[in-house]
């Protein structure tokens, strides 16, 4: 089952905050322009930085007129299209962070892309444009836990990937929330795929790169995709849905393990809520594609403990697109030959609890199991027993974010890690971010989304997060190089860290990213103890 306040926490932290974080344009300098043709036509982006840049081109048709409905191959166009500026991003209900929390993740907020069903776009960034490179293609799906957030966001440029590692980076956009998952399948066979059109988008996204990234210097037959938090669970996702095996070949899950997708009948219940919010029947269906954009995009702003609170929209198992639950009660066995790299941080949760309840940071022995309870029930303090013992320094503060990290992410990494070593066959490599955040005196750890910079060497973009010190190059340059290598090579073994072996129910093995990064050997066992007993909340 879901918890509400988790699932709004989280999507308005991994959707308004580092994960989607403001848009703006890029700075004015000399800009040399480029071209590429790609199967629908050409396209006119500039060079800057050392990378081609091309933003805003159309992957499949607008849905303006087919909402709902899987994604239409788009509409050639004459002459050259200017791919210049942001697309724009799906409609959403998604205000940003305040407080402390939204001091850490701001970055510039001068600029706010439009929103609009004509969504299905992509940005790329590469070194070179029709020069036989084949270079590896590094795929980015945004967070926001399939109800906010965009491609399009400064700390998601590729420019120094693309220019360092010479590789192609790509962002997109796709339909999100009611648009993208309002499951309509069981009222309406003309709606079969509503459920997973959002998902339905990416595989058309990689579609259209496996067709055409060949123009923009990459590699067709290289492609990874990563994600972090709700693109996490995309990833996970994608690696379950037959369309879209053959179309990337190397796989990466940031703090979003997708375990488990929506039942049908969960994914009924939050349909009869909408149509029920919009004054409609399951008989007046053909009235929802006259709804307006912004009335169907603000239906989800969560009010009390309703019943779009107690429910989340994503990926649904249809049997149709997605056969069944990504990795439960196995790994796929269609994506068994995709290398994996999976991790989480060390402290989730600080930024999605702490900042609606500041007494998390001073919390007694006593009230830990307590404050734990509504998340572990009755198991509450049998967990706290073990992890007690397991790190006899932690505060109780400490314990309760090491706890919850567990809880929401780690133990997802730790399942799907387990079930595809099972597999024996592509390798699975795991990360666990565990460099804080300096700022407000390092209370809130490593929270969720604090790799994101590490990864695209984006760091000196989050200052309000990491802060000013000359200690975020070294990892920076240490994550990105391994994410580079992991998409060139299947593997993220680089120089500039400690050897690292693929992951096994043997010795767990497992890369400790901060100032002192260590592979650790089966980092935390209470993981497997009375925590893994806990009944799962779908993230």
């Amino acid at each position: 089952m879901n918890h509400p306040e988790l699932s709004r926490r989280a999507a308005l932290l991994a959707g308004g905050g580092l994960a989607a974080a403001a848009l703006i344009p890029a700075p004015a300098e000399a800009w040399v322009p480029s071209e590429a043709a790609t199967t629908a036509g050409r396209v006119r982006g500039i060079f800057s930085g050392g990378a081609h840049v091309f933003k805003g081109i159309p992957y499949a048709a607008s849905t303006l007129a087919t909402r709902f409905a899987a994604p239409a191959p788009v509409t050639p166009w004459r002459g050259v299209r200017p791919a210049l500026q942001w697309p724009a991003e799906c409609p959403q209900h998604n205000p940003p962070p305040t407080g402390e929390v939204g001091a850490l993740f701001a970055v510039n907020n001068e600029y706010q892309a439009p929103q609009s069903e004509d969504c299905l776009a992509l940005n790329i960034w590469s070194p070179g444009l029709a020069d036989g490179g084949k270079r590896p293609v590094m795929v980015w799906l945004h967070g926001g836990g399939f109800t906010v957030g965009s491609g399009s966001s400064e700390l998601y440029d590729g420019t120094r990937l693309a220019a360092k590692g010479d590789v192609v980076v790509v962002t997109l956009n796709h339909r999100l929330n009611l648009f993208g998952y309002l499951y309509l399948a069981e009222l309406s066979p003309g709606f079969a795929d509503s459920g997973n059109a959002g998902m339905l988008d990416i595989i058309a996204a990689l579609r259209w790169l496996r067709d055409n990234i060949a123009a923009f210097g990459g590699d067709p037959g290289n492609i990874t995709i990563f994600g972090q938090s709700g693109g996490g669970a995309k990833v996970s996702t994608l690696l379950a849905m037959p369309a879209a095996k053959g179309l990337f070949h190397k796989a990466v899950v940031q703090s979003g393990p997708g375990v488990r997708a929506i039942e049908p009948a969960d994914a009924s219940k939050i349909t009869a809520e909408v149509l029920r919010r919009l004054g409609l029947s399951s008989r007046d269906l053909g009235k929802l594609a006259t709804v307006p954009t912004a009335q169907l995009a603000r239906i989800l702003a969560i009010k009390g403990n309703d019943a779009m609170g107690q429910l989340r929209l994503g990926p649904v198992v249809d049997g149709r697109n997605l056969p069944g639950h990504p990795f439960d009660p196995a790994a796929p066995a269609i994506s068994a030959d995709v290398p994996l790299l999976i991790g989480s941080t060390a402290d989730e949760t600080t930024t999605i609890f702490g900042a609606g309840d500041p007494t998390l940071f001073s919390l007694g022995w006593a009230d830990l199991a307590p404050r734990l309870a509504p998340f572990l029930g009755p198991l509450a303090a049998d967990v706290v027993r073990e992890y007690r013992a397991q790190s006899p320094e932690a505060s109780p503060s400490k314990l309760y974010s090491l706890i919850m990290a567990d809880f929401i992410m780690r133990r997802g990494t730790i399942e799907i890690a387990e079930r595809r070593a099972a597999l024996g066959h592509a390798p699975t490599f795991v990360y666990w971010f565990n460099k804080g955040s300096p700022r407000f005196g390092g209370k809130y750890g490593a929270p969720h989304g604090i790799e994101i910079p590490y990864v695209f060497d984006t760091v000196d973009l989050a200052r309000p997060l990491l802060g000013d010190g000359a200690d975020r190059y070294p990892l920076a340059e240490a994550c990105s190089a391994a994410w580079i290598s992991f998409a060139r090579h299947g593997s993220p073994a680089v120089s500039a860290l400690p050897a690292w072996r693929p992951y096994t129910p043997v010795d767990r093995a497992t890369m400790v990213l901060d100032d002192h990064s260590r592979l650790a050997v089966d980092l935390n066992p209470a993981i497997r103890g009375t925590l893994a007993k806990v009944p799962r909340w779908v993230f």
